[in-house]
């Protein structure tokens, strides 16, 4: 009999590109991401940390229905991608001058009115705007007050940070002593991580996590980790989907489009519009080689994950403090 209080999650083969808008399809993959998923979560139950996750099933994983929190906490280790825009002050490959860098995201969108009334809306609800009106996932900047809870003001998540210029001002998502729940939860999640791929070889840069409310009110972790959400490095070559985006870039400067009448940039283009005849023309560029080097990148990230071999391994790095971006 099904549990009205769980969900069976079936785990796909899909990278994506682009907002979500270009998916392509390799099943390997799939088996792939359900492994490590199941690997981290026992991770964290071992060291303590309570999970969405219960179980598994064929091609998946069982998990508790809950209150998701619409809130994204990003970490990170090494400054590298869109960090480097927000904090023209590091260097890629910088480390935070604190050992790690946490950033919050908003899951809602912030979209600007025709006559410049900026209004928070679900993504959901903003699909089919025009680009330039709308900023999602903004980043959360958290401004302490003398009674000790926060003011949350949303800022653009591209380009320089500049607290100074927020876009908007949102009531708390959640009180302040849930936030440093939050805040250490996804702390402690990381440093378990870290510890685990340092052993096997590899580099942990950066991450996200999103969490939830169980029935009792406790902050749960929600998010299933795959390297869909977690960047790594192994010997000194990255291991992440970001290798599926490359290759995506790569197969998009083969194609001749003409954009006489597109002010935007190629880039631009591909990347925000839903226009699934264009992926079609780079996913059928390619090649087995190219499947195969997916496949190898996801079965690196489970070998991270896994129980490292005995005598094989590196002493883990020491436990950083985290500061808020």
């Amino acid at each position: 009999m099904t549990n009205p209080d769980m969900w069976d999650v079936e785990v796909l083969g899909n990278l994506t590109y682009g907002d979500g808008v270009y998916i392509y399809k390799i099943p390997e993959v799939a088996e792939l991401k359900t492994q490590q998923i199941l690997k981290t979560n026992k991770l964290f139950e071992q060291a303590g940390i309570s999970t969405a996750i219960t179980g598994d099933i064929e091609g998946g994983y069982v998990t508790e229905k809950m209150e998701a929190i619409p809130l994204e906490v990003v970490f990170r280790y090494k400054i590298t991608g869109s960090a480097l825009e927000k904090y023209p002050y590091y260097q890629d490959g910088d480390t935070p001058e604190s050992g790690m860098m946490f950033e919050v995201n908003f899951k809602d969108s912030v979209f600007r009115e025709p006559d410049g009334t900026l209004r928070v809306l679900p993504e959901s609800e903003t699909v089919g705007y025009p680009v330039e009106n709308r900023y999602t996932d903004p980043l959360v900047n958290l401004v302490e007050q003398e009674n000790g809870e926060y003011k949350w003001f949303l800022h653009p998540n591209h380009g320089e940070f500049n607290a100074n210029e927020p876009l908007i001002e949102i009531v708390p998502v959640v009180d302040a002593k849930t936030l440093n729940t939050i805040l250490n939860t996804a702390e402690k999640s990381s440093e378990v991580l870290k510890s685990r791929i340092e052993a096997n070889g590899g580099e942990l840069i950066d991450g996200k996590f999103e969490f939830g409310r169980d029935k009792d009110g406790n902050i749960v972790l929600l998010e299933a980790i795959t390297l869909d959400e977690i960047r790594t490095k192994y010997e000194g070559r990255q291991r992440s989907k970001q290798v599926f985006r490359d290759i995506v870039e790569e197969k998009i400067s083969q194609i001749k489009v003409d954009l006489s009448d597109d002010p935007k940039s190629q880039e631009q283009m591909w990347k925000q519009v839903p226009n699934m005849q264009k992926a079609k023309e780079v996913f059928a560029l390619f090649t087995k080689e190219d499947d195969e080097r997916l496949i190898g990148i996801y079965k690196k990230g489970v070998e991270m994950v896994s129980a490292p071999v005995l005598g094989n391994q590196q002493k883990p790095g020491t436990a950083p403090g985290a500061e808020l971006a």
